[in-house]
């Protein structure tokens, strides 16, 4: 039921009369971890932010899921909460089932769909691991049914790290999104999602359980959960108890190690900087996906602004019935556009979401209005654009996409077959909080089989060069590097600036130097004839390739010779 999930992610709902008194932690990185858009009560406005927190807080839930077949625009559909699949609506009537499934610790050897390892990697390469502290008792939790090969369905993770600086409690949320139809033998994974955030516990009674409800919409049930507690700083949480985010120490590099029953494929994104990633398939087809990766830090494009002052595209993107957060539920059907109060949440990637960000940053000033710090990745939909049938390569994980952008493309890089470019577009506020230049960032990371697929290159070391196209057209390049490790092309640019600019690779391979023919000699040297005397000849100047395992240079001066650490080619 992906079409499902993508069309109809709806409203997370929020309490009657929703108010708050954020305390707000400003960390020394200058994250701004607690602070959200707050509700506004006045009547006739839009909010709008690009707070992706708000949706890296997911429980777990099984739904069944009950729709006309002969409906294809799910008019009339109905879903039911599940705690197993011989639950009440799941076992029937429903003719398909839907679930989101957060891992807990792996115990044994034979655990899958499991957490193997957490911890923080030091500066000699060294890993202090994470201690598993507990489980939250949520709502949503659900039993295995190894029948269909669907895995349990657990609480929110937290765990603990002791280093120098002391003791850190992390909130981790990991696991995948999947569906069942009843024709299929086996639940599908669609989607992979891990996030780490530093915490610490507070308890109250105004802390609510995120677990999963059933709404009801106007084309029929829709799903949602009450996601309250995160706009009170919470990023992981259950009835009473908050671990409130805290930001990241950004020179921290942190492990995660997961196992899966079945294998992810395509692409990855994530905020995260400098990330590593490494795919070992096991004996009976499952996977061990293992990620090191620093933190980073984005933007946050947040506001209000009065229904009448919207741009036509951007009012015809709320129609009435339109999802988010709202001061009372009759705002999500109220037809009266200039009296209904709503706040949407962007979605991160996308080519909607890029249109929509810029619709709203020249509204809100193009500055952001706080930063906050993640480690997260995910995967993303998309095909590879590239035609691979002349190749032959393995299977699993091609990319990895890492930016600091509040919303960038859904999917891989596009190949631009007219200049062999591969770009993506991104898009973040021009300024930061404090009225600054935000300076981007971004990270691909190719298989290098793949890389040498796209461009018929050989086995010889590749090149790049990466510019930025600005949304007003200059061309700008970006400060890069180029290295070529285990197996994967990583290409990281720097220090270009925002609202909406392309990012554009291209990749390139010196030519093979050509064969040296000798010159012949002959059997015997005939007494040369008196030559003229000719001027002292200009030294010719020579170039050299130098190569040092997977980095080159180039080299050109009458006598040439490779810097330290290379050799000569």
């Amino acid at each position: 039921m992906k079409l499902f999930k993508a069309r109809y992610v709806i409203a997370i709902l929020t309490a009657v009369s929703l108010s708050f008194s954020l305390t707000t932690s400003v960390s020394a990185s200058g994250s701004d971890e607690t602070t959200y858009l707050q509700m506004k009560q006045d009547l006739g406005y839009m909010g709008y932010t690009t707070d992706n927190s708000l949706n890296l807080t997911g429980a777990s839930f099984l739904y069944g899921q009950l729709y006309p077949v002969q409906n294809r625009d799910y008019q009339g559909q109905k879903m039911y909460i599940c705690n197993s699949t011989q639950s009440a609506g799941c076992a029937n009537p429903a003719n398909s089932l839907w679930f989101h499934a957060n891992f807990a610790q792996c115990i044994s050897a034979s655990d899958t769909d499991c957490i193997e390892q957490f911890g923080e990697v030091n500066l000699d390469k060294s890993i202090t691991n994470a201690t598993f502290v507990k489980e939250y008792k949520q709502g949503g939790i659900f039993a295995s049914d190894p029948s269909i090969k669907l895995p349990a369905g657990h609480g929110q993770n937290v765990w603990s790290i002791q280093d120098a600086s002391g003791v850190q409690l992390y909130g981790l949320q990991v696991g995948v999104d999947g569906s069942f139809v009843r024709s299929d033998s086996s639940v599908s994974y669609y989607g992979f999602g891990a996030t780490i955030q530093p915490i610490h516990e507070v308890t109250g009674d105004s802390y609510i359980d995120p677990a999963p409800q059933v709404v009801t919409r106007t084309y029929g049930d829709g799903y949602g959960m009450d996601n309250t507690a995160v706009l009170q700083g919470c990023a992981v949480f259950t009835n009473n108890i908050c671990g409130v985010r805290e930001a990241f120490d950004p020179n921290k590099t942190y492990i995660l190690k997961v196992r899966l029953h079945t294998g992810i494929k395509g692409w990855l994104h994530g905020r995260m900087r400098d990330a590593a990633i490494t795919l070992d398939n096991t004996s009976d087809g499952g996977q061990v996906l293992t990620v090191q990766a620093k933190s980073m830090q984005v933007p946050v494009l947040s506001g209000w602004v009065k229904w009448a002052d919207l741009t036509p595209a951007l009012q015809a993107r709320y129609p009435v019935g339109s999802g988010g957060f709202a001061r009372v539920m009759s705002d999500f059907t109220n037809p009266d556009l200039n009296t209904r109060t709503l706040e949407v949440e962007s979605q991160v990637a996308g080519q909607g979401a890029l249109d929509e960000i810029n619709g709203w940053l020249p509204l809100l000033g193009n500055k952001a209005s706080n930063m906050k710090s993640y480690w997260t990745v995910k995967t993303i939909s998309g095909q590879l654009p590239f035609d691979l049938s002349k190749c032959k390569y393995s299977s699993g994980v091609t990319g990895f996409i890492g930016t600091n952008a509040s919303v960038y493309s859904d999917g891989p890089p596009v190949l631009d077959s007219s200049n062999g470019s591969l770009n993506y577009t991104v898009s973040a506020p021009h300024f930061d909080p404090a009225g600054n230049v935000f300076a981007g960032v971004y990270q691909l990371s190719l298989r290098s089989d793949i890389a040498r697929c796209i461009y018929n290159f050989t086995n010889a070391p590749i090149s790049a060069k990466v510019e930025i196209a600005s949304s007003d057209g200059a061309q700008r390049v970006a400060t890069t590097s180029v290295t070529e490790n285990n197996g994967w092309l990583n290409l990281i640019a720097s220090g270009f600036e925002f609202s909406s600019p392309t990012v554009k690779v291209k990749l390139s391979q010196d030519a093979p130097a050509p064969a040296v023919t000798p010159t012949p000699v002959a059997s015997e040297s005939p007494a040369p004839a008196p030559v003229a005397t000719k001027a002292p000849a200009v030294p010719k100047k020579i170039t050299i390739t130098c190569v040092k395992g997977k980095n080159t240079k180039t080299v050109t001066a009458v006598k040439p010779s490779c810097p330290a650490g290379y050799k000569r080619k």
